[in-house]
């Protein structure tokens, strides 16, 4: 969580008004957050931690218990299905402005997949215990992780079909 914006000596609050105003501009141009007011931004703002991996980490794994979801705003991450089996299938790629982990949001089930990353990564992780306490960006939130997850859907089911229609299944 944020710390509240009291001046020091160093600094330290205009570097932390200049981090806010960035995270800002970064974050209205997430899918995500679209149609986001800038107040309601500024409460993402409130309860969204800066994460930082190194090549080849993983974030989380397929079966583990999640409650938060990631905002890739620098490299590239992997989507990978069954990580712990003998073949691996990398279902995804992911890169700046996309998210993941979405999921957890909205179900209460194990990850469907194991996140891991291809390069230095930088990611704003919000968790959803956060949400309790700001229920209009809660609502829109979750409508706009509708959005994404159906047009994921649509994505896979157009993917089956040209599976089926070359025999592959």
């Amino acid at each position: 969580m944020t710390s509240p914006n009291f001046p020091t000596e160093d600094g330290e609050f205009a570097g932390r008004l200049r981090v806010d105003a960035l995270l800002l501009r970064l974050l209205s141009q997430v899918p995500l957050f679209s149609g986001f007011q800038r107040a309601d931004l500024l409460e993402v703002l409130t309860v969204i931690e800066k994460e930082t991996y190194s090549l080849g980490e993983y974030i989380f794994y397929e079966g583990d218990l999640g409650e938060s979801l990631y905002i890739l705003v620098s490299g590239e991450v992997q989507v990978i299905k069954g990580q712990s089996t003998t073949h691996p299938i990398e279902i995804a790629r992911l890169s700046p402005g996309e998210s993941f982990g979405e999921m957890a949001l909205v179900e209460k089930k194990p990850r469907s997949a194991s996140i891991r990353t291809l390069n230095r990564c930088t990611f704003l992780r919000l968790n959803g215990k956060h949400l309790t306490h700001l229920p209009n960006v809660a609502a829109k939130l979750h409508f706009n992780i509708a959005k994404l997850l159906a047009t994921r859907l649509r994505d896979s089911n157009e993917i089956i079909l040209g599976l089926k229609d070359h025999h592959f299944i």
